[in-house]
Parts: C-alpha cells; sequence; structure tokens
C-alpha cells in the first residue's frame, strides 16, 4: 500500500463499508430468477417480441470435438439387441452400452477405452451414484448402477490418483425385476437410488447388516392402496419417462409419457419419499393457454420433453421448468399462492438467506410463467425457432435445447450478457448426429460450507460472479462424437475484443460495451488491470485508456429537480475519441449501482444538493463487492452436527480471494485510482459556483474511494489471518476459547472482520496461544502474519509473540538461573512493544515467575502509554467529563492498575492463581524464608514499594484505594508518598467519608503540620455524621487539644480554649448518653443525636438532662455553660439527693456519701456545691429514713466539712430554722444526738487535732451543745430526759478536755 494510505480514518472504512453493503445488496436484487423472469410476480408471460431477445456477440464456441473410438463404431455395428448413451460429469467419463458390455472413456484426457463385460443380461439403463454412508469401504468413491432385463446390480467404482478409475467385477448388490422393464435411473447425493418401472417410482434400498451381511430390495414409492386396487381395475398406460432431483430442496419429478407431472417430497433431511401432488397435461395446457390469453395454440404446451430442476440458489419460488417440444419453457412453484404472494419483492431484493427447509416442501404444482421460444413472433430477430425439441437443459441464465430435423441442431439461449434484464441472445451450436445426452458444467473457485437446515443462499448472476467461477461447459454427446462447447463470460469477450488486431477493434468493444453498460464495462477493465496473468499484460494499456477515457466525473445534483450543477459531460464521443474510434450513440442499459449519495450543501431557494459518483467509483466499488460477496456478509465458520467448526471457505479459497483484493489495491495505486485532491481557484463570476460544486464533488468521491482502499488492505489482511487460522485448523485454534465466544467469532461477518480490527486480534490471540511452546511454529507463525497482516499484526505484535514464547519457555524452566535470564529478556521485549501487549495475558505468566515488579513496571508502561496527553489525571483531578477519549484512557488506565492489585489480592488468598506451593523458599539478600505467609506478605511490600516508586499519581491513587478497602491506614501514612495529600483532599471533597479525614489528620500530625492537624480534628468533631460516634469526638479533641498545644501557631493556639469548650460538652453528652443506655432509653434516639453531632448545651438540658432526670448532669451543664441560679441550683441539689435517698437508703447511707463526695470534688469550690443546703437536706432524709446519726461523721470527712461549721450549721438551723425542729421531738431528739454524735467524734478523736485547734473546737462544742441543753431542760418527757442526760453527759467530758 503506498505511503499516502498510512493515516487511518475509521469513519471512511464505515463508510465504504456501507456502501459496499448497498452494492452487494444491489447484486443479490438480480440474483432470485422469479424477480427478474416475473418482474416481481406481475408478468405471467415472456418472451413475445423483440424485447426479450436481442443479437450479441458469439457466446460458445467449439472447445474441442472428442470423436467416439473406431473400435467402438465395430462394436456397434455388430450390436444385436440394445445400444445407450450417455455422459458421467461427475467422473469425467462417457459412456456406451451394447448389449450387455459397458464402454467408459474420459472425454478430458482422450484415455484409452475401456470395457466391462461383467454384465450377464442384456444392458438397458447406467447411473453413476454416490455410496450411501456407512455401507462401503472408503476407498469406493461411486457406484455403477447398471440396469438389465432381469435384475438391477450396483457395482464398486474406485477412482486413485495413479490408477485412475476401475470398476470393482464383482455386483454388491442385486435385486431382481420381476419382469419389469427399468425406463430411467437417478440418485441423490446421499446416493439414495430411484428408477422408474411403467408408471411406477422405485427406490433401491441396499444396507450393510454387519455380520447378518448385506441386503437390497426394491421399494415402490409411488403406489398407494386406493391407486394399486384401480390400477387392477383400469390400467394407466402413462409410463414415466424421465425421473429428475432437485438436491436443494430434496424433491423428485417425474415426467410420464403423456406429458404429465409427479411431485414426490424427500422430507427435511432427504431420507423420506412421499408423493404429494400430480399435474396433468390437460392442466397444465389450460393454464398456459390462460396465460397467454388464448394467442396460442395448445398444441405448444401438450408435449414435455424434458424436465430441469430450479436449484433454490437460482431461485426460492421457482421449482422447475418444463421444457416442450416447441421450445416453450414452462416455469412451475409448489408453493401455494398465498405463500407465493410472500415473495412478491417490492423493493426488488431477493429473499432472506435464513429460509428454512421446512417452509418450503412441496404443497402443490402450479404453472407461474410462460416463456415462449424466440421465432414464434413474426417480428423476431430469429427467423428459425427451436422446433421438435426432444431434449433440453434449463437452469437460470441458459437454455440448451436439441432439435431434430433434416439435421439434429441445438440451440442455446443465454441470459449472460444481460445480468439486469430479462433478455436472451440465441446461439446455435454446430452438432453432427442425433444427441443422446447433454450436459452443462459450471464450477466455481469458492464452495462455502453449509450445516443447517436453511435453504442455501441465492447466487448471483453468473455475470457478478465470473470473477470467482469458471468458465460454463455444455457438453453434447452424439451418436458420432462428444462436443465441448465453452461459454464464454463477458470477462474473456473483453478480453478477446481488445486483443483483436485490424480495422473493427474499436466497434466490437463499443458493441460489447454498449449492451452492458458504463458501470459493467468499467469493472471488467478494472479487472484487467487488476490481473497478474501474462495474457492480460499487453491488454492493460488499452484498459486503462478505455478506464479514463469515459468523461464521466462526480457531480452534485439538485436532488428536487435532478438537474446537475456541476459541469462534466459523459457522452460516449468523448471516449470513443479518446479511443481514436468511430462515433457511436451510447444506449446502453442502465447500471447498477448508480445510487445518489450523500446529502450535500443547500443553496437558497433550491432543494437539497446530492453526490452522483462517477462511473468509474462505481466501477471500483462494485468490483469489490463483486470480489468479496461470498463472505462479506456471511458466517465465517458453521457448525458440523458434531459440533466441529467448519471454516465457510477452506484456507485455498480464502488466500484466492485475498489476493485478489491485494491485486485490485495495487491496481488502484499503480493507476492512481484515487484521484488527488484539486482546489479550483474561486472567483465571484457564475464559474465559480461550478466550480464550487465540482470541487466538492471531486473532494467526496476522493474520500469514498480513500475509505475504499483503506477497506481493501483491511479486507485483505483479515482474509490472509483466516487463512492462517484455517490451515492449521480453525477448531483446534478457537479451543482456547469459551464456548460462546467461539460462536460468536464463527457467526462473525467479514464486513465486521474488516472493519473492526479487535475482532480479528481474537484470532491472532488464538492463534499465538494455540503456538506457545512450539518456538519453530510461533516464529514461522509471527513471520507469516508480519508478512501478510502488517497492520493486524505489526512489529510490536511479533514482539509480543516472542516474549510469550519465552514466559512459556521461563515457566517450564526448572533452573532458578535461566528463568531469570528469560524474564529479562522477556520483560525487555514487552517493554519494546507494551501497546499491543494483552495485559491480562502477560501478566498471567510473569505472577506464574513470581516476576511482581516486572508486573508493575508493564502495567504503569501500558497505563502512561494508552494516555500520552494525560487526560485521566486531568479528570481525576477536576472531576469526569462527558467526551469519549477522556472516558476511554481513564477505562484504558484503570484496567491497568486493576492487574496490580489482583494481583496483590490473589497473593492475599492462597486459592487464587498466585500459590505459595509454586515457591516457598526464595533467596533475598543471602537470607532465607521459609514461612508462606511471610512470604507472601514480602512480595506485597515489594508491589507497593514498586508501584510508590514511580511517577505516576494514578497508580498510587490506586494503591491507596486498594489499602483503604482493605482498612490498612498505617500503610497508607508509612508510603511516604508525594501524592498523598492530594488524593485524600480529593477523596474529602468528593464525600468520600470520615476515613478519608481520619488518615488525613494522622498524616498531617505524622509530618509535623500539629496546627493543620488540630484544625482537620476540629473539623471532624463538627461533621454531622453517624459514621463518627461520640467516643471518637472525644478522642479526636483530645488530640486536637495536644496538638494544638504543641505549635506555636497562633491561631492554633487560640483554637485551645474552643477545643476544651467542646471538650466538656462532649464529656457531658457522653454522660447522658451512658446513663441513658444503663437505664434501657431508646437506642434509636442515642446513635441518632447523642452518638452523632455534639449538640448545644441548651439542648442536652432541655431534651435529656430535665426531661430525664438527671439532676448530676443538670449540674455539669449549669457549671460548663457558666450559668448560676441560686433557686434552680437548689432545686436541682434537693431532686438530686432526694433521688438518691429513694434509690440507696437501704444501704444505710454509704452510696449517698459517694454521690456527696463524687460532687463535692466537682462542684466543692463553686457555687454550685450549696453547702448548707446539702447538709441540711441530708438531715431532713436520715431523719426521714431513720439513719443513724453517725452517718454525719462520714459525711463531714466526704465533704471535708470542719466540725464547727456543721455544728453552727445543725444549732443555727435548730433555732432559727424550721420550728418542725423544736416542735416535734423525734425530730428534736434526733438533731440533739446528731450533734452529740459529732461531738463524741471529736471526743474520741481529739488528739489528732493541735492544741490551740483543740481548744478552739471544744468552745465551739459546748457552745452548740449549751444551746441545746437549754431546750432540753425545759422539757420533762422521758426520751428527752435520757437524751439531755447523754448531753450532759458529753457537756461534763467537754468541760475536762484541755
Amino acid at each position: 500500500m503506498s505511503k499516502s494510505f498510512v493515516e487511518h480514518s475509521p469513519d471512511r472504512v464505515e463508510n465504504a463499508n456501507q456502501m459496499i453493503c448497498s452494492y452487494i445488496d444491489n447484486i443479490k436484487s438480480t440474483a432470485d430468477l422469479y424477480v427478474k423472469l416475473t418482474e416481481n410476480g406481475r408478468s405471467n408471460v415472456s418472451g413475445l417480441g423483440n424485447r426479450f431477445y436481442a443479437k450479441g456477440v458469439e457466446e460458445f464456441f467449439l472447445e474441442k470435438r472428442v470423436p467416439i473410438p473406431p473400435e467402438l463404431y465395430q462394436e456397434m455395428d455388430h450390436m444385436r439387441s440394445h445400444l445407450t448413451m450417455g455422459l458421467f460429469p461427475e467422473v469425467k467419463r462417457a459412456y456406451v452400452t451394447i448389449d450387455c458390455d459397458v464402454y467408459l472413456w474420459s472425454y478430458e484426457a482422450d484415455a484409452d477405452l475401456a470395457i466391462f463385460d461383467g454384465v450377464p443380461n442384456t444392458i438397458m439403463k447406467l447411473c453413476l451414484a454416490q455410496p450411501r454412508t456407512g455401507v462401503f469401504q472408503p476407498h469406493i468413491t461411486h457406484v455403477l448402477v447398471v440396469a438389465t432385463v432381469s435384475d438391477i446390480m450396483l457395482f464398486g467404482i474406485t477412482n486413485g490418483a495413479e490408477e485412475g478409475l476401475s470398476l470393482i467385477p464383482d455386483p454388491l448388490f442385486k435385486v431382481g425385476l420381476e419382469g419389469q422393464m427399468v425406463k430411467t435411473m437417478v440418485s441423490t447425493k446421499s446416493g439414495r437410488i430411484f428408477f422408474t418401472a411403467k408408471e411406477v417410482l422405485y427406490e433401491f434400498e441396499y444396507q450393510e447388516k454387519g455380520w447378518l451381511g448385506r441386503s437390497c430390495k426394491k421399494v415402490d414409492k409411488s403406489s398407494t392402496l386406493f391407486g394399486s386396487i384401480t390400477s387392477y381395475i383400469k390400467p394407466v398406460a402413462d409410463g414415466m419417462e424421465e425421473v429428475v432431483v432437485d438436491c436443494t430442496r430434496n424433491i423428485v419429478y417425474a415426467l410420464t409419457t403423456k406429458s404429465s407431472i409427479h411431485v414426490f417430497d424427500l422430507g427435511v433431511n432427504g431420507d423420506e419419499c412421499v408423493k404429494r401432488v400430480t399435474l396433468s397435461v390437460n392442466q397444465i395446457m389450460h393454464d398456459a393457454t390462460s396465460m397467454t390469453q388464448g394467442q396460442h395454440e395448445a398444441s405448444f404446451f401438450s408435449t414435455i420433453v424434458a424436465l430441469s430442476p430450479i436449484p433454490c440458489t437460482q431461485s426460492y419460488p421457482v421449482y422447475l421448468v418444463a421444457t416442450t417440444s416447441k421450445g416453450v419453457r414452462l416455469y412451475f412453484t409448489c408453493l401455494p399462492k398465498q405463500s407465493l404472494s410472500q415473495h412478491t419483492y417490492l423493493d426488488g431484493s431477493s429473499a432472506s438467506n435464513s429460509m428454512w427447509m421446512e417452509e418450503y416442501r412441496p404443497q402443490c404444482l402450479q404453472l407461474i410463467h410462460v416463456r415462449l421460444s424466440p421465432g414464434i413472433c413474426p417480428s423476431s430477430l430469429y427467423s428459425q425457432a427451436p422446433q421438435g425439441v426432444y431434449t433440453a437443459h434449463v437452469d437460470s441464465t441458459l437454455s440448451v435445447m436439441s432439435t431434430a430435423g433434416e439435421r439434429d441442431t441445438v440451440f442455446a439461449l443465454s441470459n449472460m450478457y444481460h445480468p439486469l434484464e430479462d433478455v436472451e441472445t440465441m446461439n446455435e451450436l454446430n452438432i453432427d448426429g442425433h444427441v443422446w445426452a447433454m450436459s452443462c458444467e459450471r464450477g466455481s473457485k469458492l464452495e462455502m460450507a453449509k450445516y443447517s437446515n436453511g435453504l442455501s443462499p441465492l447466487s448471483p448472476h453468473p455475470f457478478f460472479s465470473q470473477h470467482y467461477t469458471k468458465d460454463e461447459h455444455i457438453l453434447i454427446f452424439t451418436t458420432n462424437a462428444l462436443y465441448v462447447y465453452v461459454h464464454r463470460s463477458p470477462l474473456d469477450t473483453l478480453r478477446c475484443v481488445l486483443a483483436e488486431k485490424g480495422r473493427g477493434e474499436g466497434e466490437a468493444v463499443m458493441e460489447l460495451c454498449k449492451s452492458l453498460g458504463s458501470v459493467n464495462s468499467l469493472v471488467m477493465m478494472i479487472s484487467i488491470l487488476a490481473s497478474d496473468a501474462s495474457s492480460d499484460i499487453s491488454l492493460k494499456d488499452k484498459a486503462a485508456r478505455l478506464l479514463f477515457g469515459l468523461k464521466d466525473e462526480s457531480e452534485m445534483i439538485d436532488s428536487h429537480t435532478m438537474r446537475i450543477v456541476s459541469p462534466g459531460e459523459k457522452n460516449l464521443s468523448e471516449w470513443q475519441n479518446s479511443m481514436r474510434l468511430p462515433t457511436h450513440k451510447w444506449c446502453g442499459q442502465g447500471d447498477m449501482g448508480r445510487k445518489n449519495g450523500i446529502d450535500g450543501i443547500k443553496r437558497t431557494g433550491e432543494g437539497p444538493l446530492q453526490w452522483k459518483p462517477s462511473a468509474r467509483h462505481d466501477a471500483l466499488y462494485s468490483y469489490f463487492a463483486r470480489l468479496v460477496f461470498p463472505l462479506w456478509n456471511s458466517p465465517m465458520a458453521v457448525f458440523s452436527p458434531t459440533g466441529q467448526m467448519i471454516p465457510s471457505l477452506p484456507a485455498h479459497q480464502l488466500e484466492w480471494i485475498g489476493v485478489e483484493v491485494i491485486k485490485l489495491g495495487r491496481a488502484m495505486d499503480e493507476y492512481n485510482l484515487v484521484p488527488k485532491m484539486i482546489n479550483p481557484k474561486m472567483t465571484e463570476d457564475d464559474t465559480s459556483l461550478h466550480a464550487r460544486f465540482q470541487s466538492e464533488a471531486a473532494s467526496r468521491e476522493r474520500q469514498s474511494l480513500f475509505g475504499l482502499r483503506l477497506l481493501i488492505s483491511q479486507t485483505a489482511e483479515t482474509l490472509f489471518l483466516w487463512t492462517t487460522a484455517v490451515t492449521h485448523g480453525i477448531h483446534e485454534v478457537t479451543l482456547n476459547m469459551g464456548e460462546d465466544a467461539r460462536r460468536d467469532i464463527a457467526n462473525t461477518r467479514l464486513a465486521q472482520l474488516a472493519t473492526n480490527p479487535v475482532l480479528s486480534s481474537i484470532v491472532i490471540k488464538s492463534l499465538i496461544e494455540f503456538f506457545l511452546n512450539d518456538d519453530a511454529g510461533t516464529k514461522e507463525l509471527s513471520e507469516r502474519l508480519r508478512r501478510q497482516c502488517p497492520n493486524l499484526y505489526s512489529k510490536e505484535d511479533a514482539l509480543v509473540t516472542s516474549a510469550l514464547e519465552l514466559l512459556e519457555r521461563g515457566i517450564a524452566c526448572p533452573s532458578t538461573g535461566s528463568s531469570h535470564r528469560i524474564i529479562v529478556e522477556a520483560v525487555r521485549l514487552l517493554k519494546e512493544s507494551v501497546s499491543k501487549l494483552p495485559l491480562i495475558q502477560v501478566a498471567d505468566k510473569l505472577i506464574k515467575l513470581r516476576a511482581f515488579e516486572a508486573v508493575v513496571d508493564i502495567c504503569l508502561l501500558r497505563a502512561a502509554r494508552d494516555d500520552p496527553k494525560q487526560l485521566a489525571i486531568n479528570v481525576y483531578r477536576n472531576g469526569p467529563k462527558m467526551d469519549n477519549e477522556s472516558m476511554e484512557v481513564v477505562r484504558k488506565r484503570g484496567a491497568a492498575y486493576d492487574i496490580i492489585t489482583k494481583m496483590m489480592d490473589d497473593l492475599r488468598c492462597p486459592s487464587s492463581t498466585v500459590t505459595p506451593n509454586q515457591r516457598v523458599r526464595t533467596e533475598r539478600g543471602g537470607g532465607t524464608v521459609e514461612s508462606a505467609a511471610m512470604f507472601q506478605d514480602v512480595e506485597i511490600d515489594e508491589i507497593m514499594n514498586a508501584v510508590l516508586k514511580s511517577e505516576d499519581e494514578l497508580a498510587h491513587v490506586g494503591l491507596f484505594r486498594w489499602l483503604m478497602m482493605r482498612g490498612e491506614k498505617e500503610k497508607i501514612l508509612k508510603s511516604k508518598s508525594v501524592y498523598l495529600e492530594q488524593w485524600l483532599s480529593i477523596e474529602i471533597s468528593k464525600g468520600g467519608g470520615v476515613k478519608y479525614l481520619d488518615v488525613m489528620w494522622r498524616y498531617y500530625e505524622k509530618n509535623g503540620l500539629k496546627g493543620k492537624a488540630a484544625k482537620l480534628l476540629n473539623r471532624l468533631t463538627d461533621c454531622e455524621l453517624t459514621e463518627i460516634s461520640l467516643s471518637d469526638r472525644l478522642s479526636y479533641l483530645s488530640h486536637a487539644i495536644i496538638c494544638a498545644q504543641s505549635t506555636s501557631d497562633t491561631e492554633s493556639r487560640t483554637l485551645i480554649q474552643e477545643l476544651r469548650d467542646k471538650l466538656d460538652v462532649a464529656q457531658i453528652q457522653m454522660a447522658i448518653k451512658e446513663t441513658m443506655e444503663n437505664r434501657g432509653q431508646n437506642e434509636v434516639v442515642i446513635s441518632r443525636e447523642l452518638n452523632g453531632r455534639l449538640l448545644p448545651l441548651q439542648d442536652l438540658c432541655l431534651k435529656y438532662a430535665v426531661p430525664f432526670r438527671m439532676p448530676k448532669i443538670q449540674l455539669e451543664i449549669f457549671k460548663c455553660a457558666n450559668y448560676y441560679d441560686e433557686e434552680k441550683i437548689h432545686n436541682v441539689w434537693r431532686q438530686l439527693l432526694d433521688r438518691e435517698f429513694e434509690v440507696s437508703c437501704d444501704s444505710g447511707g454509704s452510696l449517698i456519701l459517694g454521690t456527696i463526695s463524687d460532687l463535692q470534688c466537682k462542684f466543692g469550690e463553686s457555687n454550685y456545691f450549696p453547702t448548707e443546703l446539702i447538709v441540711m437536706h441530708v438531715v431532713e432524709r436520715c431523719f426521714e429514713y431513720g439513719i443513724d446519726s453517725t452517718f454525719f461523721v462520714s459525711l463531714t470527712s466526704k465533704m471535708n466539712l470542719p466540725l464547727a461549721t456543721l455544728l453552727n450549721l445543725l444549732s443555727e438551723h435548730y433555732r432559727k430554722g424550721d420550728p418542725f425542729w423544736r416542735e416535734n421531738g423525734s425530730a428534736r431528739d434526733y438533731m440533739v444526738q446528731l450533734a452529740c454524735t459529732v461531738v463524741e467524734d471529736f471526743i474520741n478523736n481529739g488528739r489528732k487535732f493541735t492544741d490551740p485547734q483543740r481548744i478552739a473546737l471544744k468552745s465551739k462544742c459546748e457552745v452548740a451543745l449549751s444551746r441545746f441543753a437549754v431546750d432540753l431542760r425545759s422539757l420533762s418527757s422521758h426520751a428527752t430526759s435520757s437524751v439531755l442526760a447523754r448531753l450532759e453527759r458529753d457537756l461534763a467530758i467537754l468541760a475536762n478536755i484541755n
């Protein structure tokens, strides 16, 4: 391919593909005989008038005449009873039977006459059949069926490469005829043999029964019980004269003596035989007369002389052609009218190729078209029409009829040179003698595989497939010789007229081109230019002059008026002048595929412009479409019933198409068929407008041809790739794929493969894997792919293949040293070709070799190569973008990083791909690691270090995410990555969650950024997220205070008091939470409110402390809020003490003492601890609950309450306080005893005081007790006397204390 085609544009290739598909659709539109013959079901009759027949170039040429061997004439002179003659085209043999002898000779090689005289009775008919599967030995290639006057015998035929054709003398099977006479015989492709005797169709059934031997019999396939009875009552003398088989539909047709037709259905699989319908000659004559509107006598249709099945590859609705003695062709279908109407293709396209055999079983037999022979019309071009026809062969494009007269004449009618019209030409073939047999052979260079119950796809008209079909030969066997006529293709005819010397060469070329049209003519010229045949070299100059001589340029046309707005005439006169030929008016037929193209620009006041390509453009596209037609929209492979993957075409045929495509590309380069861009000078006059349109049209044509040239190169490489895969066995090559993947690749069309290199890369990958462990095979494969598929398999691909082979060798190599050297070399090759790596496959192999750092290096290098513009970094930092390019590189880089993280996951899981058993011991720095778990940790650390050493920011990010998912925050902090802070910031900005904030402040703290850490911790405590528990917030505040105290930053230090205040609030909130949990309150409320954000003190008080009666916490809230209200504080204390006494009165007051002690520690130095209130309220509750007065001795100790203060409080409260204590005897006595108990504790422990303290306390005790004594002495009750006695005793003791 030239350098100008190095650039690649997927859009251009796809546009070219779409155009190729449209050209192929156009080819398909002419493929079905029914469409053209009946004009889409609108016409029942054709052949009347000159528009159906034309004079043209001579199409048929006698290739050779093979005379009957002279010795055979001598044997004919001695014939006693019977002689037959015929052809076996399958083995290239002609035969003659004389009495009981068979004579065979090759009409291709003119081989010696072979004689077989092993038949004991007179031979009536011969038939060549395929051997049935499982019956004969493999060396038997054919079966010769011999029908004599008494029996039918089967003889085996071998056809070796050296010994040629030979007949096994002993019959393999034999069945008696019981006096019946065989009229005709025929066989199917599966080996079934049918023959007729009188009006009955029989089958010769034979089979192998193993050790039981062989068996055979004749089975009546046409008679029913009712038919058998009526035949005895009224015998029917209408024997079957001819039997033919439609092997594409599995149908047998039988023609009777009276020209009736029987239809036998062999079933979908060809293993049945059921008589479906009989169409009488009277009905045929009636239908034909009705179709021709009675303009022709019934005798034109009364005598049918030959039946010709139309295979489904030529038409789906048309099943059969019957030729009459007048040369009239009657076309039949076996579909009912309602089904037939579904095949009226309104768009001219053929039926779908996915037709199933079940839908097309014969249900009836009806006449759908009558084709009258030339010469019937008085104004016919041909004065002599076929009359007295006695044998014929008819298909979709060729009809050969043998007629009797003064001398036998053969007429050949052909549609080859009129592919788009229902027009035929007629040629007379000169022969000598009576015609015994005729056969037409049309071979193809391409044979598509088929394994399904679907009908075979329609084949294109032979004109469009002449590039890959062989010349058609007509074999005519007469009593004197065998004539081989060749039906010359239009391309060969063009070669001949170009090669002619003399004055008339121009007229011949023009006549041919006139009949074919400009595009079809140019296609053939391009074919000659692309040919490398020696016979075409001398023709290329003339073909090139013709190709460029046609003054037909691309144009811009008005889609409304179809007016050409760019100048460019395409008259034949200029073409002829360029060839120095006489002038002829161009009146060729319309060209297929010349359609309006791409929508163009608009002009004010006129319709939109459309691009109309040139004929040369259409010819290039048409030629390519015809070359790739068999595969372009067909699956590349099919599956046999046993599940074997079979290529649609064998390797040599795929290669042939590829070579032809390459030739076309070379011709386009050599002859500059992709025009150069010309920018005409623009002016302001009217011409400039034409110049603009002309430039636009030329530009579009160039772009279109440019896309075609690219498509040609890609198609050729794809075909060569598949050739390689098929050569080595496509089934075996694709076994490494999954079953679904294999079926997907098999169902892929060539169009998909050629336009999507990714699909071809799957095949390349399978080929490489198929050859791994085979050094020689891998090298040969790599060289072949580099040579034939340089774009699909580049130099980098070859390096990858070599590297994979080295890795396979390393895996199999037991030596550690050798393995290391192999890995180093393989990694070097992989780095050179990193863009083409099958990354996952390469990583798997390196992991098996435990070359983890190499995996990291290759993955990071691949990520960088996939994103040269660093688009993924931009997306990561600035947020996602919607453009496809950015998203694609993000995906690609992510895939590379995923391999690294998956590798670490596998190392964490012993059951995964990487197992410690593969290599438990390894030398590292002189030491040996024995533990598999430790070894895996070491390897994971190596992988992480390899990533962290790189400058790939996204690789660091991928590693951080992997570690974060596994909760390994400490490893993230230890990474010392320069990208860590930015990653954390980005994740936090995206709402990544608390875990990223948690790592962030630790990162700040670890790196000495105490101020940032404190601020971030403060931010964390304010987050309204349930993820952060209250205990976490307490911890954050504590750490924040420590960090703030450790920094000299003024802003951070001013934060300390705020943090402490928040800490106090958090502690109060925690106290409420714990209290509520201990009480069994609703945990939902706790988790949502208290365990979330920090609440204001007011909310804590009003929502929790007050409603849930938490007086202690209320006091803490008052103090924390610096709120003082004496009445409220006193009420809280009363509530607190009352609750404590209610709960713990049974404990003797010990629990109350603990509570008061704790509260004294918290509030003792503040106004929030009202001592007088507390003491007197305790006195009241102790009296109420009957707690012994000794309790107050402990109380003074817990409250750090001086003895004098307590006595003073008791005395003052007694004298000036609540009168209850003076008026209630019990209360008075309790108060006095309380005072005595306190004084007695002083008396007993007075030594612990200093002398001055003791004297002072003694005085205060005496004063306090004296005040109580005065009141008691005035009372006379018994209870009071005992209390007074204790009081006076204590006073006496006090008096003695010094």
